[in-house]
Parts: structure tokens; C-alpha cells; sequence
């Protein structure tokens, strides 16, 4: 029997009505798996009509994948999460930033001994300033 948790986020005005200061979604279910993966995460527009569809799962290598549809089951964006053995990020790559699925942005982490990360790159082939990242590519070391 599979068991799916339901977790519902909404925000509304003073006066108890639907707003997002965000974007144009104001409530979120997310549903989890019988394991308690998050699996589907859903946002719904002041209506209740769905907005958006974020879908879940983690392939048998690990990587997290979660691939975004708009309203009309277009998929609008993709990320892939790589994990080491300690549950540390160590590569994110998200593809179709600014609504252009060929946009690609990534991130390498690098972690010491102690398990605290040291570095982190970013790569880009468009310009991700407006992501905080002044352009192609930048190194943070610790």
C-alpha cells in the first residue's frame, strides 16, 4: 500500500484572501513517497488552477531529478542533484533559466576532511548575472 503525505503552503492578505508577493502561485501541495521522498509539488494560481507541476525522483545513480511543467504539461525546466557518500552536493545543474530550455547553469562543490565545503564553481553559457553570478563562470573558495 503506498502511503502519500500531502503539505499544503498558501498566502493570503489580511483581509483572508489568496496573494503571492512572489509570483503568480499562492498555494503548494507537495506529496511524499510510502519512504518520505518528496515525489510532486504542485502550485496552484488565487483560483485554485494549477500554475505549476514540479516532479521528483532519484535515479539509480542518486541524482536527484526535478523537472518543472507549466500549466499545459510543457516541462519549462530541469535540475539534477549529484551527492557524495557523506549526502554532500557536489555537482547541481539546472537547465532553462529566463524560459530558454537551452540555458545551462552549473555548480561543482568541493569539500575538506572535515566535511565542510572548500569550494564552489559556477559555469553558465548565457549571462546569469541576474542569478548573482557576474558572469560565465565564478570561484568561491573557503
Amino acid at each position: 500500500m503506498k502511503i502519500i503525505r500531502r503539505w499544503r503552503k498558501s498566502r493570503f492578505d489580511i483581509n483572508g484572501d489568496y496573494v503571492s508577493a512572489y509570483s503568480d502561485w499562492v498555494s503548494i501541495v507537495t506529496k511524499y513517497d510510502s519512504l518520505g521522498n518528496k515525489s510532486e509539488r504542485i502550485g496552484y494560481n488565487k483560483w485554485e488552477d494549477i500554475n505549476f507541476i514540479i516532479k521528483y525522483r532519484t535515479d539509480i545513480n542518486g541524482v536527484e531529478e526535478a523537472i518543472k511543467y507549466d500549466k499545459d504539461n510543457n516541462i519549462k525546466s530541469e535540475s539534477y542533484t549529484k551527492h557524495d557518500s557523506n549526502g554532500n552536493i557536489i555537482q547541481a545543474i539546472q537547465y532553462g533559466a529566463n524560459d530558454k530550455r537551452a540555458n545551462k547553469l552549473v555548480h561543482n562543490y568541493l569539500y575538506n576532511s572535515d566535511n565542510k565545503q572548500t569550494q564552489m564553481t559556477t559555469e553558465c553559457n548565457y549571462d546569469c548575472y541576474e542569478y548573482g553570478y557576474y558572469g560565465k563562470e565564478q570561484n568561491f573558495y573557503i
